[in-house]
């Protein structure tokens, strides 16, 4: 999707203000001019003019000066509800699993009882997770029934927030590529769903954050049939694409900072260096991938 930058944006607006500006500038004028013509052309009375308003009268009719707006902020649209833990179990941290081929193998056991986070198609291995996300129509479209089968909850990124979806699916509006969107129910996406996954969690207030799969490359150079764990992936983005997603990640260090939230890539192989680094056998142990 094409985005309009911040630049963009603020010559827009300096445009849109002096158009403004020039109309008021363009109806003052003409209503002085019409005054002084009114004045000129009094008809005389004994003792004088008529009484009007000399050009130099304040015009009764201007409306007030407009006060400034101030800068659109996204909109609430039915934020997804934040997840309630038990206090005394609350420790605010979360895994985001994607796609990356690093996961083909992994044990999948070694999530129960970890709030979870599942990108698009790890509905499919993880019966228990919290969420899952996704944000493709044509992903929505091939996997909406499959889903509904799923115990957790299905969230969408909407660029239109108007699109009816199953009323399983609860939506957030993908308001721009950049930056960190604390407003309710809005996200930055990062072209890339983990990044947007990233933001929900930020938002809802959870501090430790892990991805998972997250390579940001393919499993193997020139292989587009080694892009993700799974097979039949039906949209896969080329290998040069995925500098540009590592890249939009960058951003966020400095965002989350202010919100004390950590994230950490657990991944054995990965492209995505702006997070500390574990591979999976040091976070999970060395039995974590099936024989």
């Amino acid at each position: 999707m094409t985005e309009k930058t911040p630049k963009q944006l603020e010559t827009e607006k300096l445009l849109r203000q002096r158009q403004r500006q020039q109309k008021i500038a363009q109806r003052r004028a003409r209503q002085k001019a019409k005054l002084q013509k009114q004045h000129r052309e009094a008809p005389k009375v004994s003792g004088g003019t008529l009484a009007l308003p000399t050009p130099t009268d304040k015009p009764q009719n201007i409306r007030p000066k407009t006060p400034r707006r101030k800068a659109v902020q996204p909109k609430a649209v039915s934020p997804a509800v934040v997840p309630r833990q038990d206090p005394a179990e609350a420790d605010y941290t979360a895994y985001i699993v994607g796609g990356g081929p690093s996961l083909k193998g992994f044990d999948w056991k070694m999530l129960d009882g970890k709030f979870v986070v599942g990108i698009n198609r790890a509905y499919e291995v993880l019966p228990n997770a919290d969420i899952i996300y996704f944000t493709d129509e044509d992903y929505y479209a091939r996997h909406i029934e499959a889903m509904k089968k799923h115990s957790g909850r299905l969230i969408k990124g909407c660029v239109n927030v108007n699109q009816t979806y199953d009323p399983r699916v609860e939506k957030f509006h993908l308001v721009g590529p950049n930056g960190l969107v604390m407003t309710p129910g809005c996200l930055a996406h990062g072209r890339n769903s983990s990044y947007a996954a990233i933001n929900m969690l930020a938002q809802w207030g959870f501090k430790t954050i892990y991805l998972m799969g997250v390579d940001m490359k393919w499993g193997e150079k020139g292989k587009k049939n080694t892009s993700h764990w799974h097979d039949g992936h039906k949209r896969v983005d080329g290998e040069a694409s995925y500098v540009g997603f590592a890249k939009n990640f960058d951003q966020l260090i400095p965002l989350l900072k202010p919100h004390k939230v950590s994230v950490v890539s657990v991944n054995s192989s990965t492209n995505l260096k702006a997070f500390p680094i574990e591979t999976y056998e040091e976070h999970f142990g060395k039995d974590c991938f099936l024989p």
